[in-house]
């Protein structure tokens, strides 16, 4: 009965280990997605604004914390400022043209 409550007890601890895992790269899976809409939608103007803020968020807190994942957050920062770049140009332009016209 023992030697089977140790198991028992072995096999939680892999599954809490294996849960654990999964959430500390849900964070990186986190920014890297918002960074992808972001830059994908960066033509819309508010949503590159709305994600690409959250997306830098979310990879800042992933590096700083040292989660697993680090590589899906720098990429997910990397596009989120693209995103956010790419949205204030075309923002310029647009008010430019207003100015202008």
């Amino acid at each position: 009965m023992d030697n089977q409550e140790n198991q028992n007890r072995t096999q939680k601890t892999v599954v809490y280990d294996q849960l654990s895992q999964e959430k500390k790269k849900s964070l990186s899976v986190l920014s890297l997605v918002l960074g992808i809409i972001s830059f994908i939608f960066c033509w819309t103007i508010v949503t590159p604004l709305i994600t690409g803020i959250i997306g830098i968020i979310t990879s800042i807190i992933c590096l700083i914390q040292h989660r697993e994942g680090t590589n899906m957050a720098i990429a997910g920062l990397v596009l989120s400022l693209i995103g956010l770049v790419i949205a204030f140009i075309i923002l310029a332009l647009i008010i430019i043209g207003i100015a202008v016209s």
